[in-house]
């Protein structure tokens, strides 16, 4: 957390939380519309992102820690979630952030109105 406070490389990081929020709020329909469906197959990513943690760790990559991090977070999520509903929020999220747009995905599950 010293980091985004000290260095002006990474003070967008700040904005990062608040802009999830009002993404999830935008999308609160939809999200509450998709009951969780947990998926217990995300969790063979586990141990490779470990074995990337661990190396960056080694070799004193604080980005690379930082990364992998966040896609262990990602796998948790999308552990509870389940890929449906984690597509829906993150995914359909990402994208509208990327390209500044609201864009109709293809949903990874079969099709119906909430993609």
């Amino acid at each position: 957390m010293q980091v985004w406070i000290d260095s002006t490389a990474y003070n967008h990081c700040f904005l990062i939380l608040p802009l999830i929020g009002f993404l999830l709020w935008e999308r609160r329909a939809v999200i509450a519309s998709v009951s969780p469906r947990p998926a217990l197959w995300p969790l063979l990513l586990m141990p490779l992102l470990s074995a990337v943690w661990l190396i960056a760790a080694v070799l004193d990559i604080q980005e690379g820690r930082q990364l992998v991090m966040i896609a262990m977070f990602e796998v948790v999520v999308l552990i509870v979630l389940g890929l449906r509903l984690f597509w829906l929020a993150a995914g359909a999220a990402a994208v509208s952030v990327l390209s500044g747009t609201e864009r109709r995905l293809p949903c990874p599950v079969a099709a119906n109105d909430h993609c």
